[in-house]
């Protein structure tokens, strides 16, 4: 996963030579076509029951100004879904605590649902916090659903066995007094 101002993309090859490519999803886009965003580009690459045998990472860039500062986050074999826990609801703000210690939260594969209309949510990573307005909310009990991938989910595709392990739900109620 890259990230970063830059538009640096990044592929998955085979170790000294960069045009062996390692497969379809060694390609900088989405190919999970159970998630929001199916075939559209993204800055993840990665390669699906990778053989014995070494391998590089190159970054490309469409134009000179398009390169420029970045920095990358790399894991191997992430199965394990973010972790999602309700906070609090007061103030007229959601606040849930939102964590993955493997390829990290897609904040663009975000869905949060109140009372089943859709919300914005915004998120502060180096807290783990997500934060939603609810202020328009009457007094009593609301629904609350949430979804929420990490970058592996967006390399999950139907050759491999369990298809969504890295998107966690988390349904729930709260009370706005």
């Amino acid at each position: 996963m890259i990230g970063g101002s830059s538009q640096v993309q990044p592929r998955v090859v085979r170790a000294g030579d960069e045009n062996r490519l390692q497969g379809e999803l060694a390609l900088p886009y989405n190919a999970n076509p159970y998630l929001a965003g199916f075939g559209f580009p993204n800055r993840v690459a990665g390669v699906a029951l990778p053989g014995a045998g070494d391998y590089d990472i190159v970054f490309d860039s469409a134009s000179p100004s398009g390169a420029g500062p970045f920095t990358f986050r790399f894991w191997v074999a992430d199965t394990t879904a973010p972790s999602l826990r309700l906070i609090s609801a007061r103030g007229g703000v959601l606040r849930i605590s939102a964590r993955d210690t493997g390829s990290g939260i897609d904040h663009a594969r975000t869905r949060l649902f109140v009372d089943g209309g859709r919300r914005a949510a915004s998120f502060d990573a180096a807290r783990g916090l997500m934060r939603a307005s609810i202020r328009n909310l009457r007094r009593g009990r609301h629904t609350l659903k949430l979804l929420v991938s990490d970058y592996q989910e967006s390399k999950n595709m139907e050759n491999v066995h369990r298809i969504l392990p890295n998107t966690r739900r988390l349904n729930t109620t709260f009370v706005v007094r």
